[in-house]
């Protein structure tokens, strides 16, 4: 990620915690950035597209930590669990800011994608508690993963909510530990009651598989008409000396949107150039480019 698209989403975390998400135009966006409305369009097509950047580019940094330990072989079950809970401690002080604009203005429910996206999310972290329950508590403990998994979580989140607003009267070691005790608590009366599950196995199996489904459908930026454009054109058979003027028109083209404030007379220009070739697909990638105009 270069550091003007960095910048970008910095700024409008910041900006959608404090103001949020429904309450922060791109303009403003783009006057805390120090930049201008135009190159942010240059990299997010719309606030929603930013918005779902944000979430994408956070959580993956965030699931990649937690699934590294997740992973780790050489911690025992229990322990392992106690440092993933510790971790995400220790993320949320790290990530305060995007944190904070998750609780403005329930901004998750904007669209369809982002549901999805942290429906799967949801379903990871559950699977994750999951195996690790069977793995510290043993069989036994099958029919009640889901019911202790689901606890554990919600222990979790609730306890975030003070690790978020005063992490410094917390000793988040502590607190991983007290929470895995209670998760002691829950699981060994369940396996010594035999209550029947709540949720069964083949409930989160079904879960599951839905999760996998989810995904971004990521809006296209200029950036992305570009791209694509110059490998309609590399793929023609094409006399060299055209080939040439035609890339270098696209090579103009990315010069001018990365900057500030585009020149509209250069950028028609090139397009008049690009236009020289006949084939719909490209005709149809340069309206898209015309368009940001």
């Amino acid at each position: 990620m270069n550091d003007k698209k960095r910048l970008i989403l910095d700024t409008a975390i910041k900006c959608f915690a404090n103001k949020g998400y429904h309450a922060t135009s791109i303009q403003e966006i783009a006057d805390t950035a120090g930049i201008a409305k135009g190159s942010l369009y240059f990299y997010f097509k719309s606030k929603e597209h930013l918005l779902i950047s944000i979430f994408e580019h956070g959580f993956t940094e965030f699931m990649t930590k937690m699934q590294a330990i997740a992973g780790d072989s050489d911690i025992e079950p229990r322990e392992r669990l106690i440092r993933l809970t510790e971790v995400q401690f220790e993320q949320f002080v790290e990530n305060h800011d995007f944190i904070m604009m998750l609780f403005k203005e329930h901004a998750l429910h904007i669209n369809e994608d982002m549901k999805q996206f942290l429906f799967g999310l949801r379903a990871q972290t559950i699977e994750t508690y999951r195996s690790h329950i069977l793995a510290i508590y043993g069989e036994e403990a099958r029919p009640y993963m889901l019911d202790g998994a689901s606890l554990f979580s919600g222990l979790n989140h609730e306890y975030s909510q003070y690790v978020l607003f005063a992490p410094e009267s917390l000793d988040f070691r502590k607190l991983a530990e007290f929470l895995a005790d209670r998760l002691d608590d829950v699981m060994f009366s369940m396996i010594a009651k035999r209550p029947e599950p709540i949720l069964s196995e083949a409930k989160i199996e079904q879960f599951a598989e839905k999760a996998k489904m989810f995904s971004f459908k990521k809006a296209r930026t200029v950036y992305d008409e570009i791209s694509l454009l110059r490998k309609l054109i590399e793929g023609l058979q094409l006399e060299s000396a055209q080939r040439e003027d035609l890339l270098s028109s696209i090579q103009v083209l990315e010069a001018e949107f990365d900057k500030p404030n585009p020149q509209k007379v250069i950028v028609k220009g090139m397009l008049a150039v690009l236009k020289s070739c006949k084939e719909k697909e490209i005709r149809q990638v340069l309206q898209h480019i015309e368009a940001y105009l």
